[in-house]
């Protein structure tokens, strides 16, 4: 299987720019999830139910707002929506920097709910331009590499997101995080 992810990548250049913007993308979502825990559970001294309102706030709203990224997804170009949702994040990535002390930790929600937002845009933006790069004799190849690519892109993110943490500090996940969405 891995030879035709490779042969994939290898031979389909719009597909692999495509899965490059996803790496990137997806690896930012969940770099910076461990250093946003962190935040909270310094500035609420250690409340458990400030990490989980933000676990809510990173899972629900895609539910949401699904049902109208489709619906966009399907009115305007599909490479803007993407282009667009990873510009919003990044600057709502860079908002987290503002938060700093106690009084400011209501800042993380709202900021991760338009982030969570942001991603329920470009994900079905990714999945629906497949079909339009990839031959039907290689559908079921990519569909599968990028289905692995997130589940990848999960385990990595976080754990490269705690190590840069504890190496370079939070401020540095952050600023990370944001410019892996104008890469994307």
């Amino acid at each position: 299987m891995l030879s035709s992810y490779l042969a994939l990548l290898r031979t389909n250049r719009n597909y692999r720019l495509l899965w490059l913007a996803q790496v990137v993308s997806e690896l930012g979502d969940w770099f910076y999830s461990l250093a946003v825990y962190n935040l909270l559970l310094e500035l609420t001294h250690n409340r458990a139910q400030s990490v989980g309102l933000a676990v809510v706030l990173q899972v629900l709203p895609h539910t949401f707002a699904a049902p109208t990224a489709g619906v966009i997804n399907d009115r305007i170009s599909r490479r803007a929506v993407m282009i667009g949702a990873d510009i919003a994040r990044f600057f709502v990535v860079l908002g987290m920097l503002g938060v700093r002390t106690p009084g400011m930790v209501w800042l993380v929600y709202p900021l991760l709910l338009l982030e969570t937002v942001g991603a329920a845009f470009f994900e079905p933006a990714h999945s629906a331009v497949i079909p339009n790069i990839v031959p039907e004799s290689e559908m079921l190849t990519a569909n599968a590499l990028a289905s692995v690519t997130w589940s990848f892109c999960l385990a990595a993110g976080a754990s490269l997101g705690g190590v840069v943490a504890v190496l370079f500090g939070r401020d540095a996940v952050f600023l990370l995080n944001a410019v892996s969405f104008l890469g994307s």
